[in-house]
This record gives structure tokens, C-alpha cells and sequence, in this order.
């Protein structure tokens, strides 16, 4: 999710309770770009905006309020999906108001329950823990691998399923640390997508000497 400060706007136009865009006065559309730009260096989605009657004060005050979700704009039209954030899709008529909020949602810290992953490799243990900060959610998994004597190279495949939102594709940082004498020890991404992500850890060396390497991912995306 993407915040701004102080945008504020109308409807130019009615909607119905299925309508998938919207249109704002003439000319304020940009000013939403221009915001969101002002805080992430470009317009980014999706945003959330407040839809309430022209009648009420506030929209804390109109029953028929709705929250949707801003997936695109072009200029003074937005590309919508109804009834989010707690709410339901209702009809909206020409003047009402229209504001890019900020919510409860965005604010939320919670503690994911830990979820298995796929443990290629017996001799191998690993941890894993997810957290939500609003929209966006992380994963930490640390992983102990171990290699036995007389190996010279070992490339270990992990698969860690994940959740992340649909059409989306996390950002995946790994760290390596080998405990082997005069071995390197790396880790890389084999594959990334929204529902998993697949790791390979590999210890390479001249040595015969048995050891183990803990490799730490931390993947950051937007949350379902």
C-alpha cells in the first residue's frame, strides 16, 4: 500500500455498485501521482481511496462509505477494486467526496504463525518466521547445512513456501556464513515467485574437513 498527504477530491460522474473505474474532477487526478511520487519516486500501486456522500461532514458519518482499492490511473480516471478494507461496493453519485486515506490496516503488526518448508536434505534443521507490517509482510528463515567429510563441493537445494499477493514477486536478500576452513560459502536464488521461493547454499573448498554453514534469507513482499 502507498500513503500521501492531503488528497482530496470529487466525482465526476456516478458510479454503481459494480463499476471497476471511476473519474474525478477534471484536472485533480495528478495530484495523486504527484504525492505518491513525492514519496516513493514514482506512482506506485495500489492505493486505497474513500469514497463518502457529499452530504456528511465525514465519512465516519455516511453508512453507505466505501474504501476501494486503486490498481491504475490514467490522468483523472482510476482503475478500481470495490469494497475493500472492511467495507462493501456501493453506488456513488457525481460530487461525492473521494480521498486517499490512511487506515487502521496500514499500521498493523502481527506475528504470522511459522509455517513448514520443504527440507530437502535430513541432516539439515531451519527456522522460520513471518510477520505483517500492514499491506507488506517478511519472512526470516535461518537454516543450518551441514556437509560431511571428504566433500569437496555440496550444493543443497531449499524450497520455503510463502504467500505473498498475486501477480507480485518478493524481494529475497541471503547471507551465508561458513564455519568450513579455507571454504567459501555463498547462497543464491534458484527461482522467486509470490506462492514460494527456491534457495541453493553451496560450500566449495580443497578440504576434506567436515563442517556446516548457516544461511539466513530474508524475503519482503506484498502481503495477500
Amino acid at each position: 500500500m502507498y500513503l500521501g498527504n492531503n488528497l482530496y477530491t470529487t466525482l465526476d460522474g456516478g458510479i454503481n455498485d459494480s463499476a471497476l473505474a471511476l473519474s474525478v474532477s477534471a484536472g485533480e487526478g495528478a495530484q495523486f501521482g504527484t504525492e505518491i511520487t513525492r514519496l516513493y519516486g514514482s506512482e506506485k500501486f495500489p492505493y486505497y481511496l474513500t469514497i463518502w456522500s457529499a452530504s456528511y461532514s465525514s465519512p465516519s458519518l455516511d453508512s453507505g462509505m466505501e474504501i476501494v482499492e486503486v490498481t491504475a490511473r490514467d490522468t483523472d480516471d482510476f482503475t478500481i477494486v470495490r469494497g475493500k478494507r472492511g467495507t462493501s461496493a456501493s453506488a456513488h453519485s457525481s460530487g461525492d467526496k473521494v480521498m486517499l486515506g490512511n487506515y487502521a490496516d496500514d499500521l498493523v503488526w502481527e506475528s504470522l504463525p511459522a509455517k513448514e518448508y520443504v527440507d530437502t536434505h535430513a541432516d539439515d534443521e531451519g527456522t522460520s518466521s513471518y510477520f505483517r507490517i500492514g499491506d507488506t509482510q517478511i519472512v526470516f528463515v535461518n537454516e543450518t547445512i551441514t556437509v560431511g567429510a571428504n566433500t569437496t563441493y555440496a550444493d543443497k537445494a531449499e524450497t520455503f513456501p510463502v504467500a505473498f499477493k498475486a501477480g507480485t514477486t518478493p524481494s529475497v536478500v541471503i547471507q551465508a556464513n561458513s564455519n568450513y576452513s579455507n571454504t567459501f560459502g555463498w547462497a543464491y536464488a534458484l527461482s522467486i515467485t509470490n506462492t514460494g521461493f527456491t534457495m541453493r547454499a553451496a560450500n566449495k573448498g580443497t578440504t576434506n574437513n567436515a563442517g556446516s554453514m548457516l544461511v539466513s534469507y530474508v524475503a519482503i513482499g506484498v502481503w495477500q
